[in-house]
């Protein structure tokens, strides 16, 4: 791609990893959440959340490898249009949110999985809850601080969104959190033979 640090191979793995990671921290989170709603503290015990908890800790070490590794890449290459976007999201304008979210997904989980004592329940939804905001900055962070290179052929403007526009993003997170309520209602969360 023309774009800079998108042409980059680690990109595959980088993409799946992520998904995994994030996918973790919402099943993480979803157990968390029923398991206080729909009172299922007798089947999902703290040893699940531990067991996801270390899985989630092996993520965010692979995540810190694909960073560390993209990043390696990218200074050692020095192209100029790539390094212009590297030091936005190092030390400039996108610096906050790129250490946010290397706090969120790899600090916090290194920290609340990796010590045996922190890997509660409750730290499990706490670094979940991390994880979710990192990896939603780190999709941002793809995107937004490369196509504001000042080299591209074209100009995207500015954008700010429209109130339909929120309130469909809103219904959109409404339906989809109505939607797994009602499955949680009708289907079955724990499989039979597992309640024998």
């Amino acid at each position: 791609a023309p774009v800079p640090m998108w042409q980059t191979t680690i990109f595959g793995p980088y993409f799946v990893a992520g998904a995994i990671f994030s996918g973790i921290a919402a099943l993480l989170l979803a157990m968390a959440a029923l398991r206080k709603v729909l009172h299922l503290v007798a089947y999902l015990h703290p040893v699940h959340f531990q067991n996801l908890g270390k899985l989630l800790l092996v993520m965010a070490l692979l995540w810190g490898y694909f960073v560390f590794n993209e990043r390696l890449v990218t200074y050692y290459g020095n192209e100029p249009a790539e390094m212009a976007v590297f030091w936005r999201t190092q030390r400039e304008s996108f610096a906050p949110l790129y250490w946010t979210m290397v706090i969120c997904n790899f600090v916090m989980p290194l920290v609340l999985m990796g010590i045996r004592k922190f890997r509660t329940i409750t730290g499990c939804v706490i670094a979940s809850i991390g994880v979710v905001i990192g990896m939603w900055l780190e999709r941002f962070l793809i995107i937004v601080p490369a196509l504001g290179a000042k080299y591209l052929p074209y100009s995207f403007g500015t954008y700010s969104p429209e109130p339909v526009e929120i309130i469909i993003t809103i219904a959109t997170f409404a339906a989809m959190s109505l939607l797994y309520v009602l499955f949680a209602k009708v289907v079955p969360i724990i499989s039979i033979w597992e309640l024998k």
